[in-house]
């Protein structure tokens, strides 16, 4: 992000610039990593029925629960930034490392079993918060659905989810070149998202945004972890369990939201400002939260 906004100050990248790393973030490298990250994983030793069960649901109402509060306060511009930014998590790169750090390489592979189940909700859920809260009110109930199952179905990110998903079922394995480009992709989105946001980092944007920023981030830095481990541990998950749960829950609102947000009409530099504070934010609560566990005994 630091790059970023200097490669900005320093007048060698613009707007223009910007806004087409973005178009391509949303269209090629975010959806080829939703693509490896399902299509690598082994989906039968990855169904674990009482992990999933719990988390889906749970994330789901999490969605629909910040979705209902933020339209009573949020602009339809601002909704869908809020409730993705309160939301989705980094799961992929922090809570990963952060599991494999406490618990050791054999915690790794069920960390990373996860990943589908988490992709697949954060994905679904954020393109139809996007659409429908972007969609004319006046239309009807019956073309406000058709609009959005076809909006679902065209966002790149879906897209990628559902091919990821066939083509680990069917066995597909792609050609060394296929798979050696697609990888590539996937290695450049964060990169090219961090250097996007920096590139648009303003302090004034920052401070216009606060408010919001600060309230998407007491959700999902405090709230929502709490409503997460609690009713985990009151219903039994210990050891690498609880700590996937847990991490799903604290990791901080992951660094696509930007992305994301920008292409599917929400505002870009509330996306930037939430993203921000959640990430300084995390600093202190994901520390906070693991050794209140550790302390207790529970992973």
């Amino acid at each position: 992000m630091l790059l970023g906004w200097f490669a900005v100050r320093r007048g060698w990248i613009g707007d223009s610039f910007i806004s087409g790393l973005n178009k391509l973030v949303f269209t090629y490298f975010f959806p080829a990593t939703l693509f490896v990250s399902i299509y690598r994983a082994d989906l039968a030793y990855a169904f674990d029925p009482a992990l999933v069960g719990f988390y889906v649901p749970v994330g789901v109402a999490f969605y629909l629960l910040t979705w209902a509060v933020g339209a009573r306060f949020l602009s339809r511009r601002q909704l869908g930034t809020f409730v993705q930014a309160t939301n989705r998590s980094n799961y992929v790169v922090i809570a990963m490392a952060v599991i494999t750090f406490l618990l050791g390489d054999e915690a790794l592979v069920r960390t990373a079993l996860m990943v589908p189940f988490v992709v697949t909700v954060n994905n679904i859920m954020t393109a139809t918060v996007f659409l429908v809260s972007g969609m004319e009110q006046q239309i009807s109930t019956a073309e406000r659905m058709k609009n959005v199952l076809l909006g679902i179905a065209k966002t790149p990110m879906v897209i990628a989810v559902a091919l990821g998903l066939l083509a680990n079922l069917i066995g597909f394995r792609m050609p060394v070149v296929l798979d050696r480009s697609v990888y590539a992709m996937a290695d450049m989105a964060a990169p090219a998202v961090l250097l996007g946001i920096g590139g648009v980092l303003r302090v004034e944007k920052v401070r216009r945004h606060f408010k919001v920023a600060a309230a998407a981030t007491l959700v999902k830095n405090v709230l929502i972890p709490l409503c997460f481990i609690v009713p985990a541990v009151l219903l039994g998950f210990r050891g690498v369990d609880l700590a996937i749960l847990a991490m799903i829950a604290l990791s901080p609102t992951g660094a696509m939201t930007y992305a994301v947000a920008v292409e599917m009409g929400g505002d870009g530099d509330e996306a930037a400002s939430c993203l921000v504070l959640s990430n300084v934010v995390a600093l202190f609560t994901i520390v906070l939260g693991l050794t209140i566990l550790r302390v207790f005994g529970l992973f």
